[in-house]
Parts: C-alpha cells; sequence; structure tokens
C-alpha cells in the first residue's frame, strides 16, 4: 500500500516538474518576447519620467503562472482568429500606417468590424505603429457612423464638434477651455484676430477659479503637515506667486481679456 502511494506521488511530482519545464521553455520565452517587442525605448521613457514626473501607478507585480498561461491562450485564440497567419511586424519606418488612414477614410459600417480587428490583431506593432492603429480605427469608426444610411450625412460645422468632443474626452480634458491653432490661416489677413494675444472671459474665469482652488488646497497641506509635523511638498514660490497673480485677477503672459466672451 505505502509503495503503491510513493509511485503515485512520484508520478504526480514528475508530471509537475515536466509542466513547468514546458512553461519555462516554452511559454515564458514568448512572454518576455512580446513584452520587450511592446516595451518603451528608454530614451523615450527617460524622458516622459522627466517631463512629467515618477509615473501615476506602481510597477506591475510579476505575473502568476495562471496569468502566463491565460495570456497565452488569449494570444492562441487572436492567432485562430488571423487564419493562424502570424501577424507581420511593422515599424514607423515602414510608412504601413499611411495606408491604415486612407482605409479609414473610406470606411463603412459593414467593413469596420474586420478594420478594427486586423488593427488590434494582424500586426506586431512597435511603441509608434500601435498609436496609429488606434487612431486610425477611431477615425474609421466615426467615418462609418457619419456615412449610416440611417443617421448619417453630417455637416462640416457637426465634423468640428466630433473632433472636440473626441480631443475632450480621449485626453480627459471635458473641463478645461482648450484652443486649437490652424497656422495655415496666417496665410489670409481676415483671419488676424485668432492669432492675437486676447483670452475670453470665461475662459479666464476658469483659470481665476482653477488658481484659487490651488492656493486652497495648498494651504490645506500645509496645515495637515503641521499637524502631522512633516514637511508639505514643495511647491516653487515661483508657481505660488504665479497663482496669486491669476486669482487676483492678473492676466498672464501679456494676454488681453476680451470684451465680450
Amino acid at each position: 500500500m505505502q509503495e503503491e502511494q510513493q509511485r503515485t506521488q512520484e508520478r504526480a511530482e514528475g508530471g509537475a516538474a515536466a509542466q513547468a519545464e514546458v512553461v519555462e521553455k516554452a511559454v515564458l520565452p514568448m512572454a518576455k518576447q512580446e513584452a520587450t517587442e511592446q516595451a518603451v525605448p528608454a530614451e523615450i521613457g527617460d524622458q516622459m519620467v522627466s517631463q512629467v514626473g515618477p509615473p501615476l501607478y506602481p510597477p506591475k507585480s510579476e505575473p502568476s503562472l495562471w496569468q502566463r498561461w491565460s495570456s497565452r491562450w488569449q494570444s492562441f485564440k487572436r492567432w485562430a482568429r488571423n487564419g493562424f497567419r502570424k501577424p507581420v511586424k511593422v515599424t514607423e519606418e515602414m510608412g504601413v500606417h499611411k495606408q491604415w488612414y486612407e482605409d479609414a477614410g473610406k470606411m463603412t459600417m459593414d467593413k469596420l468590424p474586420a478594420f478594427v480587428r486586423r488593427m488590434a490583431e494582424g500586426y506586431a506593432h512597435d511603441y509608434g505603429t500601435v498609436c496609429h492603429a488606434v487612431a486610425a480605427a477611431a477615425v474609421a469608426a466615426a467615418w462609418s457612423v457619419a456615412r449610416d444610411k440611417v443617421n448619417g450625412g453630417i455637416s462640416g460645422f457637426q465634423a468640428g464638434a466630433v473632433m472636440w468632443e473626441f480631443i475632450a474626452h480621449w485626453g480627459h480634458k471635458e473641463d478645461k477651455p482648450l484652443k486649437l491653432v490652424d497656422y495655415s490661416d496666417m496665410l489670409y489677413p481676415q483671419y488676424r484676430e485668432r492669432f492675437e494675444k486676447v483670452i475670453s472671459q470665461s475662459s479666464f474665469k476658469w483659470l481665476r477659479e482653477q488658481a484659487k482652488q490651488q492656493l486652497d488646497e495648498r494651504l490645506a497641506e500645509e496645515g495637515k503637515a503641521r499637524a502631522l509635523g512633516i514637511h508639505p511638498l514643495p511647491v516653487h514660490p515661483d508657481v505660488l506667486g504665479h497663482w496669486r497673480r491669476i486669482a487676483a485677477g492678473g492676466v498672464p503672459f501679456g494676454y488681453q481679456l476680451s470684451k465680450e466672451d
């Protein structure tokens, strides 16, 4: 009886060891290769950190064995949907993405799902081409809805509104005053007012409110820090002075306040 239990345990240990060996030799190298292909270049990552500070989210922990297996299974399903063809590796230097935008501009509702799937699964993207793939998919979706036979056929003014909605919601700027400058308008004298340093009443009102809010939050942080006996996070004196001037009604950077909103 004991010998039978020992043989059963040895077989189980042998199966687990074989499974671990398959994972180590086959699955993990492929996962590491995918991570390397999608990694941010070091020089770009350093530049991003220097411009915006430390990352907003903590680094991800090492994925578990189940997560790695699940990732490989999802990759296999994508491979099957792609007709068991290996995704085409593309780079920005190849210029393939230019054709994506041309195709997106001609998109219709019936062709949209296949186009979006091709953008997501038909290519092995680098750091730049994946951005073009996302943008081309968005443009294709917009054109397909705009051409829809039931509600399609939008005007140029409506198309401009679509652009602003996308900028606001994709860039999380829906509560901020924005301005888009087309410098080709400098070719025409009638557009002179578009390049004058004038800010609208509503935009400056928003700036003043934000400056006051920043100052109030700073005072609250300093109070909490003193109560805890620690130093608050530093804010440069020039920034504090800039906020105070705006809160007091000073229009920054040489701008003039428009008489009309």
